[in-house]
């Protein structure tokens, strides 16, 4: 998709590249205003404020020509990375067709593993972007106007990934039915493909919307997570799901990837007394938890739950997986701002940072209650067991 857009320029980035940071909006507005005119400086203005931004999705500074709403819809690179390495791994050879691609992120990334591309963007001035995007790159993709529901291509030996707008006036949407495209023309249009995968909201009821739906009996399943944070439910579909699976999918900081597989279900529970003793507490990836995997995780590394409806385990050893971040409890007592203190004191704790799960109280607000008079900065856990609540002081035993 050509486009002779004067801001997507040589030209325009030597101006951004001479801008001192310390510059004011104001005073980079009339700087510009005097090269480009009034409307391209306004345009130009807005790069130089959002790639900063752009550089924590987009660190590689592959998403160099930004739209607001683009960007904050936009994957980040290493979840984009596994992603493409999933579609190579199953379909490698395959035309792609991204019916989706906003800025282009996901393209670029199915590009750099060697597929042939086709991207689609329904609104002309985002498809714009991509397209300058992909030049920039001085990758082959090719960039279309196209509607994600009429696409341009279809065939039982392409591949396609889906991204719907799950945004009406700048805030997200719950019900899929009111997505863009919604769910159910998501999946009629997704079954005319060879392969197909459809990014869904992190918390996304797959049960309550795909559960019953005898077209995704052979669907596979991914929860995602990066750096700790949920980021998507993923499903797939056709030679992109080899096989019916659930999975945890952890992207630490690195951009390296690691699944869990296994079949959902509860993790067995320590009674109150097993629970208050434990060596140690392992916090578990809330990908781990969104997958209802947390079962499978505990019995595969010997720990229990603590209480049957909250996400910590306890173990008696430190669990290494990058599934996982293991505490050694230094000492546990009922959740009372008098006990804590005290069992902060016999460890020289003062200030502390809490996690917390089941407890009413906020965090900062316990953080505040519990703080000790001690030199060290300590980390207390707070957990609701059958009988109250009880907080561990804890140390890492494993890295984060």
């Amino acid at each position: 998709m050509e486009s002779l857009d004067p801001l997507f320029s040589a030209d325009v980035d030597a101006a951004l590249d001479a801008l001192p940071a310390s510059v004011s909006e104001l005073v980079a507005l009339d700087r510009l205003r005097k090269q480009f005119g009034v409307e391209l400086a306004r345009r130009v203005l807005e790069q130089r404020v959002l790639r900063p931004r752009a550089a924590r999705k987009s660190p590689s500074g592959a998403l160099h020509w930004l739209t607001r709403k683009g960007l904050e819809q936009a994957t980040h690179e290493s979840v984009s990375r596994w992603r493409a390495m999933r579609f190579a791994q199953r379909a490698a050879g395959r035309v792609a067709f991204d019916a989706t691609c906003g800025l282009g992120a996901d393209a670029l990334a199915l590009a750099a593993v060697g597929f042939r591309v086709v991207a689609g963007e329904r609104d002309p001035e985002v498809a714009s972007f991509a397209a300058a995007n992909v030049r920039r790159a001085q990758g082959s993709t090719l960039v279309i106007r196209a509607d994600a529901t009429r696409p341009p291509l279809r065939a039982a030996d392409h591949v396609a990934l889906f991204d719907p707008d799950r945004r009406s006036d700048g805030e997200r949407v719950a019900d899929p039915e009111s997505w863009s495209p919604p769910w159910s023309a998501l999946l009629a249009i997704s079954a005319e493909f060879g392969g197909a995968c459809i990014k869904l909201a992190p918390g996304f009821d797959r049960l309550r919307h795909a559960g019953e739906d005898p077209a995704l009996a052979a669907a596979s399943w991914s929860i995602v997570s990066h750096r700790g944070e949920l980021v998507e439910t993923t499903l797939w579909r056709g030679q992109l799901a080899p096989r019916d699976e659930l999975e945890a999918v952890v992207i630490d900081a690195r951009g390296d990837a690691h699944a869990f597989v296994a079949v959902a279900g509860r993790a067995d529970a320590l009674d109150d007394d097993a629970a208050r003793a434990v060596r140690y507490v392992i916090e578990p990836d809330v990908a781990l938890l969104q997958a209802d995997l947390l079962g499978a995780f505990a019995r595969e590394h010997g720990a229990r739950a603590l209480h049957a409806d909250i996400g910590f385990l306890g173990a008696d050893a430190a669990i290494e997986s990058p599934l996982a971040r293991s505490f050694r409890v230094l000492g546990a007592v009922r959740a009372d701002a008098k006990q804590v203190r005290a069992l902060l004191r016999e460890h020289d704790i003062g200030p502390v940072t809490v996690k917390k799960r089941g407890h009413p109280s906020p965090a900062d607000v316990l953080a505040k209650q519990f703080a000790g008079s001690g030199s060290r900065h300590g980390l207390v856990i707070v957990a609701r067991l059958e009988r109250g609540h009880v907080a561990y002081l804890v140390e890492a035993a494993t890295p984060r």
